[in-house]
Protein backbone atom coordinates (compact mmCIF):
# COMPACT_ATOMS: atom_id res chain seq x y z
CA UNK A 1 0.00 0.00 0.00
CA UNK A 2 1.36 3.14 -0.73
CA UNK A 3 0.60 6.47 1.77
CA UNK A 4 -0.13 9.46 -0.72
CA UNK A 5 1.31 12.16 1.71
CA UNK A 6 4.31 10.78 2.28
CA UNK A 7 5.29 8.41 -0.33
CA UNK A 8 6.12 5.49 2.33
CA UNK A 9 5.61 2.10 1.46
CA UNK A 10 4.00 0.33 4.47
CA UNK A 11 3.57 -3.48 4.43
CA UNK A 12 1.62 -5.94 6.56
CA UNK A 13 3.28 -8.92 8.47
CA UNK A 14 1.91 -11.67 9.79
CA UNK A 15 4.37 -12.16 12.17
CA UNK A 16 3.00 -16.58 12.05
CA UNK A 17 4.40 -16.45 8.47
CA UNK A 18 7.72 -16.62 9.24
CA UNK A 19 9.14 -17.62 12.23
CA UNK A 20 12.64 -18.41 11.05
CA UNK A 21 13.83 -14.87 12.69
CA UNK A 22 11.83 -15.59 16.04
CA UNK A 23 12.96 -17.11 19.36
CA UNK A 24 13.07 -20.96 20.68
CA UNK A 25 10.50 -19.44 23.21
CA UNK A 26 7.90 -17.91 21.04
CA UNK A 27 7.37 -20.61 18.62
CA UNK A 28 7.22 -23.21 21.99
CA UNK A 29 3.92 -20.93 22.87
CA UNK A 30 2.50 -20.14 19.46
CA UNK A 31 2.81 -24.39 19.05
CA UNK A 32 0.94 -24.47 22.83
CA UNK A 33 -1.38 -22.19 21.75
CA UNK A 34 -2.36 -23.70 18.17
CA UNK A 35 -2.02 -26.99 19.44
CA UNK A 36 -4.33 -26.56 22.62
CA UNK A 37 -7.39 -25.07 20.46
CA UNK A 38 -6.53 -28.23 18.10
CA UNK A 39 -6.68 -31.00 20.53
CA UNK A 40 -8.23 -29.18 23.21
CA UNK A 41 -10.78 -26.99 22.03
CA UNK A 42 -11.52 -29.08 18.79
CA UNK A 43 -10.91 -26.60 16.26
CA UNK A 44 -10.40 -27.57 12.69
CA UNK A 45 -7.53 -26.37 10.76
CA UNK A 46 -9.26 -23.75 8.93
CA UNK A 47 -10.75 -21.94 12.03
CA UNK A 48 -6.98 -22.01 13.40
CA UNK A 49 -6.02 -20.30 10.38
CA UNK A 50 -8.40 -17.88 10.22
CA UNK A 51 -8.33 -16.76 13.68
CA UNK A 52 -4.50 -16.51 13.51
CA UNK A 53 -4.57 -14.87 10.27
CA UNK A 54 -2.33 -17.72 8.98
CA UNK A 55 -2.30 -20.55 6.22
CA UNK A 56 -3.42 -23.51 6.57
CA UNK A 57 -0.22 -25.20 5.90
CA UNK A 58 1.37 -23.26 9.30
CA UNK A 59 -1.62 -24.50 11.68
CA UNK A 60 -0.44 -28.12 10.47
CA UNK A 61 3.15 -27.18 11.01
CA UNK A 62 2.28 -26.14 14.72
CA UNK A 63 0.21 -28.84 14.98
CA UNK A 64 2.51 -31.29 14.73
CA UNK A 65 5.24 -28.94 16.62
CA UNK A 66 2.75 -29.75 19.34
CA UNK A 67 1.77 -33.53 19.01
CA UNK A 68 5.45 -34.52 18.54
CA UNK A 69 5.99 -33.02 22.19
CA UNK A 70 2.95 -33.88 23.62
CA UNK A 71 2.45 -37.57 22.81
CA UNK A 72 -0.52 -37.84 24.75
CA UNK A 73 -2.13 -35.54 22.53
CA UNK A 74 -5.70 -36.53 21.56
CA UNK A 75 -7.92 -35.34 19.21
CA UNK A 76 -11.80 -35.15 19.62
CA UNK A 77 -12.01 -37.42 16.65
CA UNK A 78 -9.77 -39.85 17.72
CA UNK A 79 -11.84 -39.56 21.26
CA UNK A 80 -14.83 -40.27 18.86
CA UNK A 81 -12.99 -43.23 17.02
CA UNK A 82 -12.20 -44.84 20.04
CA UNK A 83 -15.49 -44.74 21.69
CA UNK A 84 -17.33 -45.73 17.77
CA UNK A 85 -15.43 -49.08 18.13
CA UNK A 86 -15.78 -49.69 21.92
CA UNK A 87 -19.66 -49.38 21.47
CA UNK A 88 -19.40 -51.38 18.40
CA UNK A 89 -17.60 -53.82 19.87
CA UNK A 90 -19.98 -53.74 22.81
CA UNK A 91 -21.81 -57.28 23.75
CA UNK A 92 -24.83 -54.98 22.81
CA UNK A 93 -23.67 -54.59 19.33
CA UNK A 94 -24.83 -50.89 18.32
CA UNK A 95 -25.92 -50.61 14.65
CA UNK A 96 -22.68 -48.81 12.24
CA UNK A 97 -26.20 -46.52 11.45
CA UNK A 98 -27.07 -45.93 15.10
CA UNK A 99 -23.26 -44.78 15.39
CA UNK A 100 -23.37 -43.00 12.59
CA UNK A 101 -26.38 -40.84 13.73
CA UNK A 102 -25.11 -40.46 17.13
CA UNK A 103 -22.13 -38.95 17.03
CA UNK A 104 -23.87 -37.09 13.54
CA UNK A 105 -21.08 -38.76 11.30
CA UNK A 106 -21.58 -40.42 7.70
CA UNK A 107 -22.43 -44.16 7.61
CA UNK A 108 -19.11 -44.60 5.25
CA UNK A 109 -17.00 -42.69 8.10
CA UNK A 110 -17.62 -44.97 10.51
CA UNK A 111 -17.78 -47.84 8.63
CA UNK A 112 -14.00 -46.69 7.73
CA UNK A 113 -13.39 -46.39 11.49
CA UNK A 114 -14.68 -49.67 12.15
CA UNK A 115 -12.83 -51.32 8.53
CA UNK A 116 -9.46 -49.98 9.94
CA UNK A 117 -9.13 -51.50 13.28
CA UNK A 118 -10.47 -54.73 12.50
CA UNK A 119 -7.55 -54.25 10.01
CA UNK A 120 -5.04 -53.75 12.73
CA UNK A 121 -6.70 -56.13 14.93
CA UNK A 122 -5.75 -58.81 11.52
CA UNK A 123 -2.64 -57.49 11.69
CA UNK A 124 -1.68 -57.59 15.60
CA UNK A 125 -2.40 -61.14 15.98
CA UNK A 126 -0.73 -62.20 12.23
CA UNK A 127 2.29 -60.54 14.49
CA UNK A 128 1.28 -62.62 17.62
CA UNK A 129 1.21 -65.93 15.16
CA UNK A 130 4.67 -66.02 14.39
CA UNK A 131 6.33 -68.31 16.37
CA UNK A 132 10.41 -68.43 16.65
CA UNK A 133 9.86 -72.34 15.94
CA UNK A 134 7.84 -71.90 12.48
CA UNK A 135 10.65 -70.18 10.72
CA UNK A 136 12.42 -71.67 8.23
CA UNK A 137 16.37 -71.55 7.72
CA UNK A 138 16.17 -69.56 4.91
CA UNK A 139 14.60 -66.77 6.32
CA UNK A 140 16.77 -67.16 9.40
CA UNK A 141 20.09 -67.19 7.74
CA UNK A 142 19.25 -64.28 5.92
CA UNK A 143 18.04 -61.95 8.89
CA UNK A 144 20.42 -63.03 11.24
CA UNK A 145 23.43 -62.20 8.35
CA UNK A 146 21.14 -58.68 7.34
CA UNK A 147 20.90 -57.50 10.88
CA UNK A 148 24.27 -58.64 12.60
CA UNK A 149 26.60 -58.17 9.74
CA UNK A 150 25.38 -54.84 8.94
CA UNK A 151 24.87 -55.59 5.05
CA UNK A 152 22.19 -53.48 2.91
CA UNK A 153 19.38 -54.96 1.62
CA UNK A 154 21.02 -53.82 -1.89
CA UNK A 155 24.27 -56.11 -0.91
CA UNK A 156 22.02 -58.87 0.66
CA UNK A 157 19.63 -59.29 -2.47
CA UNK A 158 22.94 -59.70 -4.83
CA UNK A 159 24.48 -62.02 -2.01
CA UNK A 160 21.35 -64.29 -1.63
CA UNK A 161 20.49 -63.79 -5.50
CA UNK A 162 17.06 -62.25 -4.90
CA UNK A 163 14.93 -59.33 -4.80
CA UNK A 164 15.19 -56.42 -2.17
CA UNK A 165 11.61 -56.90 -1.21
CA UNK A 166 12.48 -60.58 -0.84
CA UNK A 167 15.06 -59.93 1.89
CA UNK A 168 12.98 -57.43 3.61
CA UNK A 169 10.05 -60.22 3.61
CA UNK A 170 12.26 -62.78 5.70
CA UNK A 171 13.69 -59.69 8.09
CA UNK A 172 10.12 -58.85 8.60
CA UNK A 173 9.22 -62.06 9.14
CA UNK A 174 12.05 -62.69 11.69
CA UNK A 175 11.39 -59.55 13.94
CA UNK A 176 7.92 -60.79 14.23
CA UNK A 177 8.98 -63.70 15.93
CA UNK A 178 11.59 -61.84 17.50
CA UNK A 179 10.33 -58.57 18.58
CA UNK A 180 12.98 -57.97 21.50
CA UNK A 181 15.51 -57.70 18.13
CA UNK A 182 13.66 -54.54 16.87
CA UNK A 183 16.30 -52.21 15.09
CA UNK A 184 15.64 -49.55 13.29
CA UNK A 185 18.74 -50.26 11.00
CA UNK A 186 19.33 -47.78 7.93
CA UNK A 187 23.41 -48.16 7.06
CA UNK A 188 23.91 -49.42 10.51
Amino acid sequence: MQNQENNVETIIVNPLINDSHRSKKYITEISNQIGEEYFKEGKTWKEISLSHNCSISLVQHYVNLYKNKNTFAETKRDLIKKKIIEEYNNENKVSMRVLAEKYQLSLSTVERYIKFHKKDQMRQKKICSILPEKLGQKTITIAEDYLYNKISYAQMSQKYNCSVGCIQYHVKKYLYAYPELKCDKKGQ
